[in-house]
């Protein structure tokens, strides 16, 4: 059974609600001021603050201040919700504001998510925490706390955001493999229980992307540990040189998968969206 779902009006999604995890920056940012475009109304999500455990410089109140401005200058409203995904106050917290202030909830981007680098030898437990708790442990809450609500429209969209790391794995971070696997798993396990609601389930498997979470310094020293003059630029040349002759991923590009879902009619569910920049070539 098919439910109505984009809008009558300009936007092909007037009259809508987003919800969106990590929204302070990057991905989170774009997704939030493209749905915007198309009509929506947004509630951005972020923890915006240093995790101890995480190594590089994380968003901040200036930057979800900063991406709630570009959604209202899209002509939409927006929430600016400050709280920690690992935290089931504060995700059913925030999605009870959202549901109060902008009248309802129809779309949740399931984004936040935080990475570090060890081997499975010695991988600190605060890290592999921070890493589960966030990228694994924190999609779960908030998409429990957001399906009773999507049931009461009657319909919705469910992204997730995995990665490319969660369909062929990778050494050195195996508390960011095995939560972007998980990821995978609970879209799927998810988009069963949901046939025939009208809310359709769906990851996004992403390659290495031109973001925060990756091309820092932190990053920088783990591929380069006896170059303590190397830079982020001498890192995305490295990838290039030893992946792929194709550009390094956008943000944006991601944004187009999330919009491609998020538009569809409802024929797409348990799908696992591979934007692998070719990555997929190498995958059984």
């Amino acid at each position: 059974m098919m439910h109505d779902w984009k809008g009558a009006g300009v936007g092909q999604l007037d009259g809508r609600v987003a919800f969106i995890t990590g929204g302070a920056r990057g991905q989170g940012r774009s997704h939030a001021v493209a749905l915007a475009r198309e009509g929506c109304d947004i509630a951005i999500f972020d923890v915006a603050d240093q995790l101890e455990a995480i190594p590089y410089a994380m968003a901040t109140e200036a930057d979800l201040a900063k991406t709630c401005q570009m959604v209202e200058a899209e002509g939409q409203r927006c929430l600016a919700i400050k709280g920690d995904v690992r935290s089931t106050a504060d995700v059913d917290a925030a999605i009870g504001r959202t549901v109060a202030e902008l009248g309802g909830l129809d779309i949740v981007v399931a984004n936040a998510g935080v990475i570090s680098f060890h081997p499975v030898e010695t991988c600190p437990d605060d890290e592999w925490d921070a890493i589960v708790g966030t990228n694994l442990t924190g999609v779960f809450k908030v998409l429990r706390a957001s399906i009773p609500h999507l049931r009461a429209r009657g319909a919705g969209r469910i992204v997730t955001i995995s990665s490319m790391v969660g369909r062929k794995a990778s050494p050195n971070i195996p508390h960011y493999v095995a939560a972007k696997f998980g990821v995978i798993g609970l879209t799927k396990g998810l988009a069963q229980e949901l046939k025939g609601t009208g809310i359709t389930v769906n990851a996004i498997c992403p390659a290495t992307l031109n973001s925060d979470l990756f091309y820092n310094d932190a990053t920088v020293r783990v591929f380069f540990p006896d170059r303590p003059d190397a830079t982020v630029e001498d890192l995305k040349s490295r990838l290039l040189d030893g992946l792929t002759p194709i550009p390094i991923l956008e943000v944006e590009d991601i944004t187009r998968a999330v919009m491609h879902l998020v538009l569809d009619r409802g024929v797409l569910t348990g799908q696992a969206l591979e934007v692998g920049n070719g990555m997929s070539a190498f995958l059984a």
